[in-house]
């Protein structure tokens, strides 16, 4: 099978991680040798900030224990993400995985080319009948839009060609749901952690953590 790497980078001012910082990490993953896709977009083309330009309110912010981090436009930039893999999948027709990886996942300790290598060896060798993600918790009975859910680890998520559009719109109709409800705009792993729940997708989640285990511990081909 074709796995397709899917990553995009959208400048966010005042992040706490300046552009020059997310520009080498983005050449170390410019550098592993695996297919890959790079988005760049601006602020104004993420559906989440659309969106949010439409309501007749002014939503809060879920910050967690990040708050200079966790700003309106980190949470739209995250929820672009299973729109990015419906884009990548329209692009390349002959991807059977299309592999979300975050562009700056460089920061995190223990990753280098070989991890992400073998797991796309791998994911390359996996039936492409359900969603792989890493995640460091159980499935949670409820989730709290305050703080992240970590049933998702976000900076992983390995999705089939057959699957991404309903991914997608999943995470779009749970979040504009947890927003209207609510008047609140969380963690893309929140939303990710809702669709789960709804129990319409087929979702295989391995324990990692945000270390190199996001790749180490992707599982042996599940026949």
């Amino acid at each position: 099978m074709n796995a397709r790497l899917v990553t995009a980078y959208v400048p966010i001012p005042g992040h706490p991680r300046s552009a020059q910082e997310y520009g080498a990490l983005g050449e170390k993953l410019g550098g592993v040798p695996v297919r890959k896709k790079c988005f760049y977009n601006t602020p104004n083309q993420l559906w989440l900030t659309k969106y949010v330009a439409k309501l007749p309110f002014k939503p809060s912010i879920s910050r967690g224990d990040n708050p200079a981090k966790n700003t309106l436009l980190y949470h739209a930039v995250n929820h672009q993400k299973s729109t990015w893999l419906v884009e990548a999948a329209k692009a390349y027709p002959d991807a059977d995985w299309l592999c979300w990886v975050d562009y700056g996942v460089f920061h995190q300790e223990g990753i280098n080319n070989q991890v992400i290598y073998e797991m796309f060896e791998k994911l390359e060798k996996t039936p492409n009948d359900k969603i792989y993600a890493p995640g460091c918790w159980d499935k949670p009975l409820a989730v709290e839009a305050s703080y992240p859910c970590w049933r998702f680890c976000g900076s992983v998520i390995a999705v089939p060609r057959k699957l991404v559009d309903a991914f997608d719109y999943g995470c779009r109709v749970a979040a504009r749901k947890h927003i209207s409800s609510t008047k609140n705009i969380e963690f893309e792993v929140n939303t990710y952690a809702r669709v789960e729940h709804t129990g319409k997708l087929p979702f295989h989640i391995y324990r990692a953590d945000h270390n190199a285990t996001l790749f180490t511990e992707f599982p042996d081909a599940v026949q």
